[in-house]
């Protein structure tokens, strides 16, 4: 919700450039993908309603802190915190969601996750852009604190999530489970990157593959966006049922090349006008369903503990930052923004394929 008021919060607020400014907005993923390291152990035996309860109320405090007249040092390290308060409870969301489907049903609760955070992002740049600067932290913070108190009728009409998370069983240290675990991180780690690079470089690159006025380049953008994405918002669901009935590996393999290719195909298409380009946004969306669902599938089971979640989680958000800087690694190789495209669509597709021949070679031993 702070994004469309960034200028406001922090250049107008403390005269800072807007390269410093942007801390306000990486510090949070910073603080996720080091959380990774102590949640699993902090939350273990935690009720995982109790870690987004937590979490929810801690960040509200926390947003309310930064609306204060504070230096902004203080603001960057109340953000780090922050950060870490997202991947808990996202992660405890995901162990919450996974707990009341139970396992024949598990990817498909997992997909409508992968829909709602889509639509809380997207939510949030909304709400964000309609409230006011100056009462863009208060208004999050009562968004955070109303979640908290859903947690508790949540918990009534819900009794199974109530449970905590059981102790380790010695199947988890199974050298072979460790390795899906892993696999699952650098799937959707790989999934978040691609994507930024898609958010990031589509916007650069489309003026310099297809002709036509500024306006028409907007809604071309708009469109290719809109689209490609389009699959992760409204065909999580449905990508999750396939993941159930045919299971993960398979579904994973299907989709990440649909979508790499899709996002391949943007820039080999663009020579034959804008109808092939939203054709191969569209093949690109269909690809994005059931990434979400089939990555986490693997990485975890039914009674898995609120920490893995946070654990791939935090894999996506390295992804993330990773795919946000594809300009500046691309930068030594002289790649403009049309090759970077292309390039991180192959390296997607080869980091699937790569993962592949491990998930299948784990599925295919004896039980």
């Amino acid at each position: 919700m702070v994004y469309p008021a960034l200028r406001a919060l922090t250049v107008e607020r403390y005269g800072i450039t807007i390269d410093r400014a942007s801390w306000f907005t990486l510090v949070p993923t910073l603080g996720a993908i080091a959380s990774a390291f102590f949640l699993p152990r902090l939350v273990r035996h935690s009720n995982p309603l109790t870690v987004l309860r937590v979490a929810s109320i801690v960040e509200a405090i926390l947003l309310l802190l930064v609306a204060l007249n504070i230096p902004f040092a203080a603001v960057i390290g109340l953000r780090l915190i922050g950060g870490a308060c997202d991947l808990a409870g996202i992660a405890a969301s995901l162990r919450i969601a996974a707990r009341v489907a139970g396992e024949g049903h598990r990817a498909r609760a997992m997909g409508w996750m992968g829909t709602a955070i889509m639509l809380g992002l997207l939510g949030g740049i909304g709400i964000g852009s309609i409230v006011p600067a100056n009462w863009i932290l208060v208004v999050a913070a009562g968004v955070l604190t109303l979640l908290a108190v859903a947690t508790w009728p949540v918990e009534r009409v819900a009794p199974r999530v109530h449970d905590p998370d059981p102790p380790q069983l010695a199947s988890e240290r199974d050298p072979s489970v460790r390795r899906e675990r892993l696999i699952a991180a650098i799937l959707v780690g790989a999934d978040r990157a691609l994507s930024a690079v898609l958010s990031l470089v589509v916007p650069l690159a489309v003026p310099l593959l297809v002709s036509g006025t500024e306006r028409s380049h907007r809604g071309l953008i708009g469109a290719i966006l809109g689209l490609s994405m389009l699959g992760m918002v409204i065909g999580g669901p449905i990508g999750g049922e396939f993941v159930d009935r045919l299971g993960a590996r398979r579904v994973r393999v299907v989709g990440s090349l649909i979508f790499g290719v899709g996002v391949l195909g943007l820039v080999f298409v663009a020579p034959l006008g804008q109808a092939a380009m939203v054709t191969a946004a569209v093949v690109a969306g269909i690809g994005a369903a059931p990434l979400f669902a089939s990555a986490l599938s693997i990485g975890t089971r039914s009674g898995e503990s609120t920490g893995v979640y946070g654990a791939i989680q935090a894999a996506g958000q390295l992804g993330y930052a990773i795919g946000s800087g594809a300009l500046i690694l691309a930068a030594p190789f002289t790649l403009g923004p049309e090759e970077t495209l292309a390039a991180a669509a192959i390296v997607y597709i080869a980091v699937n394929l790569a993962a592949a021949w491990p998930l299948m070679r784990i599925a295919s031993r004896p039980a």
